[in-house]
C-alpha cells in the first residue's frame, strides 16, 4: 500500500447508488436501522452507502438490500446499475501547462501502441518527451482497467534501482522472503496496465528487466522516455523533434504572459528569431520567456545572440540540438545574480527535491536569504515549486540539473556542499528515532519518504568517507521506517555495506547496525539470523555498558525468539529488558518491551497477562503521542480479546489500528489487523464480510510477500473453515474473489464499517 492510497482519500460525497437506495428506503417507509435488520447489515453500512462513503457494495450486499426491501426484479436491476465503476490505478503526475503543437506525435505514438506493447519515446533533453508522454498516458488511460503509473527514474544512479522504482509506484513492498521481482511478475501477470518509464537513458542496463516484465505479463504496456532507444526485442521507437515555429512562437508567449510580461504584435519578428535561434526546443524557449519581466524580446534577442555565439565552441561531444539547450541554461544561469548562481549549483545535489530548510543547510544561508534566492530561480523558471503546504518541496528539471551538477563540481565548493547535504541527512535519519517511536505522527513518515532519494544520496557519501559509526546511528533512526514501510531488502543492504565498509567503526556502532540488521530480518522469515545478529548486539552493548543499545537488542531479540517458538528465552529476554528499561527510564526501548512481553504472553497462553501488557503500552505510547506504537499495541489486543471472546472490544481496537496503520502507510501491520478483523467476522456469524477482508489481505500478500505471524495464521485457519461452513463455499469463494478486486480505500473503509 503507497501512501496516496490513506483513509483520507476516500470520498465522501454522495453517490447516484446512495440516493436511489435512500429514496428506495424512504419510499419503503423504513429508518435506517429498520432496513438494516432486514438486510443483515449494520445501520453503519446503509449511512455509509447513502452517504457515498462506500461507492461500491459487493453483489451480495446489494441482494440483501434488494431482499429487504422488497424490490422487484426490474428496480433490483436498476439499484445495481447504478453502482459506480471501480476506480483503477491511476498514478500520473499533473500536467503543469498545456501541451501545445504536439498532435501529429501524439497520433504518431497512438499508432505505435497499435502494434507494439513497448513504444520509447526518444528525443534530445528538453524537447518535450515527459510532457508528451504524460498527454498519451492521459489518452490512453480508458483503454487500461488496471490503470496508468508514472515512475520517475530521473534521480536513480543505478539499473538494479529500477524495479525497485516500478514496485514503490504501484505500492509493492517486499515483506516477505519472496524476491521483489517475483513479486512484481505476480502483481503485472493478469494485469491490463500502462507503465509511464521516465527518463530511462542513464539506466539502460535496466532494459533486459523491462523485456522480461513485458515476458511475463503478457496484458501490460510500457511507455518510455529516454534519449535513447532500449534495444530489445518487439520495442516500437518514436523520436521527438522540436516544436514546429508556429508551436514554438505560440509557446513562448503563453509562458511570457505567464510570466506578466505579454508579448505584443510588435514583438512577432523578434520572438521568431529568438524561437529559431533556440531550435524551437521547448524547455530552452521556456527559460528564455521567463525573462520576459526583464528582457522585451527585442532586447532579450540581442543579448541572447551573442551569448550563445560565445558559447557555440563549448560542448562539441553533444549533439547540435543538446549543445543549443545547455547553451540556453547556461546563458539564463550567467544573467543570475552571484547569491543566486551559488545556491543554484548547490541545489544540483538534491535528488528527488528538496524544502527550504534543506536549502537553507546546503547553502548556508538565514530564511529570508533563501527564500529570496528560490524566488529569483523560480522566476527564471530554473526551478519549480511543488504543494502548497507548511513545507513546499522544490524540484529541477533533470537537464537543468545535471547543468547545475557540473557547474558545483568545476568549483571549489562541490565537496563541502555535498558534506553538508550528508550532514543534514543524516541527521534527519537519527530524528527519525525518537520521532518514530515516541511521537510519530503520519506526515513525518511521508516526509521521509519524499526525501528516500535523498537518504540514499547522504548514504553513499557517509559510506564513501568511511563515517561508519554515523552510518550506524542513521540506521537506528530509519530501522522503524524500513519496517514500516516495507524499505526491508533495501535496509538490509545498506546496513551490510555499513558493515563491510572501509574507516573506523566502534564496538557500540557495530551493535547498532547488527540490531537494525535484527529487524529488518525479523518480518521476513530470518529468524535464525536475525538471532544471531541481536545476540551479538546484546554482548557488544553490555560489555560496553550501554544499557539503552542494550535494551532495544534484547527487545527485539526477544519478538525473534517469540516468532520461533522459543517462549523461555524470550520470556528471560523480556525481564532482562524490563529491568533496564525501568532502571533507566528508556521511553522508546520500554514501550518494544512492554510489547514483546504481550507476545511472548500469547505464545504461552496468558491470554489476560498480554491484554494487561498491551494495555499498558496503548496508554504509555498515547501519552507520548506514538500513534505508530499506538497502532501495533492494538492491533496485538484485538487479537488478544477476540481470543478472549469479547468482539465489541476487539472490533474497537482493530478498527482503530487499521485507521493509523493506513495512514503511515504500514503495510504488514495494517494486513495482520484485517485477518485479525476477517476472523472476527467468520467467528461471529458474518462469513461473507469475513471473506471479503480475506481476499483483499490476499492481494496484500500478493503485493508484499509478507509473511503472517504463524500463531496468527493456524488460528485464521480455523476461523476461515468455520465462515465456509457458514456460507458454503461457493458463496465464500465469490465474496473473496471480490474481496481481492477492491481497492485499498474501499478495503479500510469496509473494515472501518
Amino acid at each position: 500500500m503507497d501512501a496516496g492510497h490513506t483513509l483520507s482519500s476516500v470520498r465522501v460525497d454522495e453517490q447516484p447508488f446512495g440516493q436511489r437506495l435512500r429514496a428506495l428506503r424512504e419510499r419503503a417507509g423504513l429508518t435506517q436501522e429498520e432496513l438494516a435488520e432486514r438486510a443483515g447489515l449494520s445501520a453503519n453500512a446503509i449511512s455509509s452507502l447513502e452517504r457515498g462513503a462506500r461507492t461500491h457494495p459487493y453483489p451480495h450486499t446489494i441482494r440483501q438490500l434488494a431482499d429487504g426491501l422488497g424490490l422487484s426484479s426490474a428496480e433490483r436491476a436498476a439499484l445495481a446499475a447504478d453502482v459506480r465503476p471501480r476506480r483503477v490505478r491511476t498514478v500520473l503526475p499533473a500536467a503543469p501547462t498545456p501541451l501545445l503543437g504536439r498532435v501529429d506525435e501524439l497520433t504518431a505514438l497512438a499508432q505505435a501502441f497499435g502494434v507494439a506493447r513497448l513504444v520509447t519515446l526518444i528525443g534530445p533533453g528538453g524537447v518535450g518527451k515527459t510532457r508528451l508522454a504524460l498527454a498519451m498516458a492521459e489518452r490512453l488511460g480508458g483503454d487500461f482497467p488496471d490503470g496508468a503509473v508514472f515512475v520517475a527514474l530521473a534521480s536513480l544512479s543505478e539499473p538494479e534501482q529500477v524495479l525497485t522504482a516500478i514496485a514503490d509506484a504501484l505500492g509493492l513492498r517486499e515483506l516477505g522472503t519472496r524476491p521483489l521481482r517475483e513479486i512484481l511478475h505476480s502483481y503485472l501477470r493478469g494485469r491490463r496496465m500502462l507503465l509511464v518509464l521516465d527518463n530511462f537513458e542513464h539506466l539502460t542496463a535496466a532494459a533486459a528487466d523491462i523485456a522480461e516484465l513485458l515476458a511475463v505479463a503478457p496484458r501490460l504496456t510500457v511507455l518510455v522516455t529516454s534519449r535513447s532507444p532500449l534495444h530489445v526485442r518487439a520495442e516500437q521507437v518514436v523520436a521527438l523533434a522540436p516544436l514546429a515555429a508556429d508551436a514554438a512562437v505560440q509557446l513562448f508567449c503563453d509562458r511570457a504572459s505567464q510570466a506578466a510580461a505579454p508579448v505584443s504584435a510588435e514583438d512577432a519578428g523578434a520572438v521568431a528569431a529568438i524561437c529559431d535561434r533556440l531550435d524551437n526546443l521547448p524547455l530552452a524557449i521556456e527559460l528564455a520567456a521567463a525573462r520576459g519581466r526583464v528582457l522585451p524580446p527585442a532586447a532579450l534577442l540581442a543579448r541572447l545572440d551573442p551569448t550563445l555565439s560565445i558559447l557555440d565552441t563549448a560542448a562539441h561531444d553533444l549533439p547540435e540540438r543538446q549543445q543549443t539547450l545547455r547553451r540556453t541554461v547556461e546563458w539564463s544561469h550567467a544573467l543570475l545574480g552571484s547569491a543566486e548562481q551559488a545556491m543554484f549549483r548547490g541545489l544540483g545535489v538534491f535528488s528527488g527535491g528538496w524544502t527550504l530548510d534543506a536549502a537553507r543547510a546546503i547553502g548556508e544561508q538565514h530564511d529570508a536569504g533563501v527564500v529570496a534566492l528560490h524566488a529569483g530561480l523560480t522566476d527564471a523558471s530554473l526551478i519549480s515549486r511543488h504543494g502548497n503546504g507548511a513545507s513546499p518541496r522544490f524540484h529541477m528539471l533533470e537537464t537543468i540539473r545535471a547543468y547545475a551538477v557540473d557547474r558545483l563540481d568545476s568549483g571549489p565548493d562541490a565537496a563541502a556542499v555535498r558534506d553538508r547535504h550528508a550532514d543534514y541527512y543524516q541527521t534527519l535519519a537519527v530524528s527519525a528515532s525518537n520521532s518514530l517511536w515516541t511521537h510519530a505522527h503520519p506526515e513525518f513518515v511521508e516526509d521521509l519518504h519524499r526525501d528516500h532519494d535523498n537518504l540514499r544520496t547522504a548514504w553513499v557519501r557517509l559510506l564513501a568517507g568511511g563515517h561508519r559509526d554515523r552510518l550506524a546511528d542513521a540506521a537506528t533512526g530509519l530501522m522503524g521506517w524500513w519496517l514500516m514501510r516495507g524499505h526491508l531488502v533495501e535496509g538490509e543492504t545498506w546496513v551490510g555495506e555499513a558493515l563491510a565498509g572501509s574507516g573506523s567503526l566502534s564496538p557500540l556502532g557495530r551493535a547498532k547496525l547488527l540490531i537494525a540488521a535484527g529487524t529488518v530480518l525479523l518480518p521476513r522469515g530470518r529468524h535464525d539470523e536475525a538471532a544471531d545478529r541481536l545476540a551479538e548486539a546484546a554482548g557488544i552493548a553490555r560489555a560496553a555498558g550501554d544499557w539503552t543499545t542494550l535494551c532495544w537488542a534484547l527487545g527485539i531479540w526477544c519478538n525473534v525468539e517469540a516468532y520461533r517458538g522459543r517462549l523461555e528465552p524470550a520470556m528471560q529476554l523480556a525481564d532482562e529488558a524490563e529491568l533496564l528499561s525501568n532502571a533507566h527510564a528508556e521511553v522508546q526501548p520500554a514501550l518494544l518491551v512492554t510489547i514483546s512481553r504481550g507476545l511472548v504472553a500469547i505464545a504461552d497462553g496468558r491470554l489476560l497477562d498480554a491484554a494487561g501488557y498491551l494495555d499498558d503500552a496503548a496508554v504509555r505510547a498515547r501519552e507520548h503521542g506514538a500513534l505508530w506504537t499506538v497502532a501495533v499495541a492494538l492491533g496485538t489486543n484485538g487479537r488478544v480479546a477476540l481470543l478472549l471472546d469479547d468482539s465489541a472490544r476487539a472490533g474497537a481496537m482493530l478498527r482503530e489500528s487499521v485507521l493509523l496503520f493506513s495512514r503511515f502507510g504500514d503495510t504488514w501491520g495494517l494486513m495482520h489487523s484485517l485477518v485479525h478483523l476477517a476472523d472476527t467476522a467468520a467467528l461471529h456469524a458474518d462469513p461473507r464480510r469475513a471473506a471479503t477482508l480475506y481476499g483483499a489481505v490476499d492481494t496484500l500478500i500478493e503485493q508484499t510477500g509478507a509473511l503472517i505471524f504463524p500463531a496468527w495464521q493456524q488460528r485464521s485457519n480455523h476461523a476461515q473453515a468455520v465462515a465456509i461452513g457458514e456460507a458454503g463455499l461457493e458463496s465464500f469463494g465469490e465474496s473473496r474473489s471480490n474481496g481481492r478486486q477492491l481497492h485499498i480505500n474501499d478495503v479500510i473503509a469496509l473494515a472501518l464499517d
